[in-house]
């Protein structure tokens, strides 16, 4: 076998190894996954939970090693299923949530153990301090699911030490022991749902796609739709509108809960992207919708919150029209789940603390 028989044949092989490796790109399926974690208080294992969290697996499911994890927790979103105890939590005492509000997890690389088991290596972010730790974790199966998609499931666990992240709060007990361990065991219970991997593409380029797509003639119906509602705006009247620099005024407004939410309280927290939602009916909110989710993880990195207001809210499963709220669930998840406004995620925070650091809302 010559030399260039040799190569043919090497190249082939690597056509077909490209072939039958699939690609896949998952997202966390929050309703259907947790993000808890265990501490020794006194004599016994405490647990505790986040409620808000995010993330996305890419790789070949027959390569684990491929696999690429990428995540982020509010760290508000803490849920001890004791009030008091979780705003202990969110103070500088222990995750300082004003100053440090996401926690984020990067994978840099994955080791194949027996059967169905191995680890995830990678950088966990807490309080702005970034150590290396490992995930033991299991693959729990793939498959279709009942909603004519595909799923995946894995769990996973790691232990950290909180004082190597600045989480050095304790108290002594009488024979000079501390109340509260320092080690965390970290657990992931994920469901993640295959989706297209969205196109890395500015806002600016989405809306003139969107536009390219509708240039062919409108039928005369829409015509006529559309020149009625500009009629209507016509006599309306003018409004004018915020310029670039100008104070945004205060409103409060009730959240999907019917909690009420101020631009104000939310600005005690840090800065606050505001934006608008016209409905789910309107294309270029959608566009704009999706731009804000990408970003969203960046937003909060920064401390800023996002909330947006729309013209319309929806409680007790009746949505009502000509009234303004603020929307507060996690975009990704009422975009997927609502043909219209959603309904909020439970636990929205109490009035006086504005807008909590587990709500964000989309526009």
């Amino acid at each position: 076998m010559n030399a260039k028989t040799i190569l043919s044949l090497l190249l082939g092989l690597a056509v077909a190894a490209s072939v039958q490796a699939e690609q896949k790109y998952f997202e966390i399926d929050p309703v259907h996954s947790s993000v808890s974690f265990n501490i020794r208080h006194l004599y016994s294992t405490f647990r505790g939970r986040f409620n808000s969290f995010s993330g996305t697996i890419e790789g070949d499911l027959a390569d684990p090693v491929s696999l690429r994890v990428s995540a982020s927790v509010d760290v508000g979103s803490v849920d001890t299923a004791n009030s008091g105890r979780d705003d202990h939590l969110r103070t500088p005492d222990f995750f300082d949530v004003k100053i440090f509000p996401v926690a984020t997890f990067e994978s840099t690389g994955a080791a194949v153990k027996k059967g169905n088991r191995g680890t995830v290596t990678g950088n966990l972010t807490i309080r702005k301090v970034t150590k290396e730790i490992v995930f033991e974790g299991e693959f729990l199966g793939y498959g279709p699911d009942h909603k004519k998609g595909n799923r995946a499931g894995f769990h996973a666990t790691a232990k950290i030490d909180r004082r190597d992240f600045g989480v050095n709060f304790n108290g002594e007990l009488p024979d000079g022991r501390t109340m509260l361990g320092n080690e965390v065991e970290l657990i992931l219970d994920l469901e993640v749902i295959q989706v297209e991997k969205p196109e890395a593409k500015s806002l600016a380029d989405s809306i003139s796609e969107y536009r390219g797509k509708q240039s062919k003639p409108r039928s005369q119906d829409i015509t006529d739709a559309l020149a009625r509602a500009a009629d209507d705006i016509m006599k309306q009247g003018s409004i004018d509108g915020l310029k670039a620099g100008e104070k945004a005024p205060d409103f409060t407004l009730p959240d999907i809960n019917g909690v009420n939410v101020s631009l104000s309280g939310a600005l005690k927290n840090g800065p606050v992207v505001l934006a608008f939602y016209r409905g789910e009916w309107c294309p270029f909110c959608n566009l704009q919708l999706r731009a804000l989710e990408v970003a969203y993880p960046d937003i909060r990195a920064l401390g800023a919150s996002l909330v947006a207001v729309a013209p319309q809210m929806e409680v007790g499963g009746r949505a009502g029209r000509g009234q303004q709220s603020v929307i507060s669930a996690p975009v990704r998840h009422y975009r997927q789940n609502h043909a219209g406004l959603p309904s909020a995620l439970p636990g929205s925070g109490k009035p006086e603390e504005g807008l909590p650091g587990n709500v964000r809302g989309g526009s």
